[in-house]
């Protein structure tokens, strides 16, 4: 994959839990609520058209996040 197309995809995935990282605000009773409305929403992706996620898997990015920070959103290399 190219590193253009990975960085579209890390900036995806940041823009997706970017609200956890500012602080929720009152609209979500809880991080669980914000996971499972991004995911029933679904997002935009670098092709354009709308992915839905798994709530575990936009847990992982915000996990991930926190832990290694914005390169850890960058998809690897197989």
């Amino acid at each position: 994959m190219k590193p253009e197309k990975q960085q579209e995809i890390a900036l995806m995935r940041y823009s997706a839990i970017a609200p956890l990282i500012a602080g929720l605000d009152e609209n979500y009773p809880s991080k669980t609520a914000f996971y499972t409305e991004i995911s029933n929403k679904g997002l935009v992706g670098p092709d354009g058209r709308v992915h839905h996620y798994a709530p575990a898997t936009i847990v992982k990015w915000y996990l991930d996040y926190q832990n290694h920070g914005f390169d850890a959103l960058v998809p690897k290399s197989r």
